[in-house]
């Protein structure tokens, strides 16, 4: 599974990425740029889920991915990048090593939810997809993390996954659309995978050729 990577502004938080399917085979994925590094890895996640899955290509709206998916491509999508990103075996090992297994708490899931770069509701449910903790523990989590996920956010920053998605998103300093993202956006156009607006948001940064993709590989 080969496909370049663009991560740009979409001038709109309604679309969370982009996967197009060209006849001959080849594949490009488009992810947001204004989104927070941690959805904009579950949605590059998402587009590789539907790649290796042999899914259909697609807009992605914020809400087919983050919302409550009721499409059997979308969920499976989803299945795939939680998995993926976040592995039952690599939660368990990381709470084994700190001797947590058995006392699972706020702060202990917010370490670890930073470690491997997730949202924080999202490690609780992925440990109760492990069967680390039942479902009552785990609402009670998700509520605990939501009122106070920022002070551990800041507490622990020092953990947070640093990556390119990271490093882009703090500094801003997006690349150039490569002129290969800018030809398979007009093939897309033209077969009426893309609308108007989003093809002209992914041609506006148009120039410099740039190769990202072994960012990601």
């Amino acid at each position: 599974m080969d496909a370049p990577v663009l991560i740009e502004r979409f001038e709109t938080e309604d679309i969370a990425g982009v996967l197009l399917l060209h006849a001959a085979g080849d594949s490009f994925v488009g992810i947001n740029a204004d989104h927070h590094p941690v959805r904009q890895r579950f949605t590059l996640a998402h587009e590789l889920g539907h790649l290796h899955l042999g899914h259909q290509p697609r807009i992605e709206l914020t809400s087919d991915i983050f919302g409550s998916a009721t499409d059997p491509q979308e969920v499976e999508a989803n299945y795939f990048a939680a998995e993926f990103l976040a592995p039952r075996h690599g939660l368990i090992a990381w709470l084994e090593e700190r001797d947590r297994i058995s006392s699972v708490d706020a702060e202990a899931i917010a370490r670890m939810a930073l470690s491997f770069g997730i949202a924080f509701p999202a490690a609780c449910y992925r440990l109760e997809r492990a069967g680390v903790i039942g479902a009552p523990e785990k609402q009670g989590l998700v509520s605990e993390l939501k009122a106070s996920g920022g002070e551990y956010a800041r507490r622990f920053s020092a953990i947070r996954l640093n990556d390119s998605i990271e490093d882009l998103w703090r500094s801003k300093s997006y690349p150039r659309v490569p002129r290969e993202t800018a030809t398979y956006a007009q093939l897309a156009h033209d077969e009426g995978l893309i609308d108007d607006s989003t093809h002209e948001a992914i041609m506006r940064g148009a120039g410099e050729t740039q190769d990202i993709s072994s960012w990601f590989t």
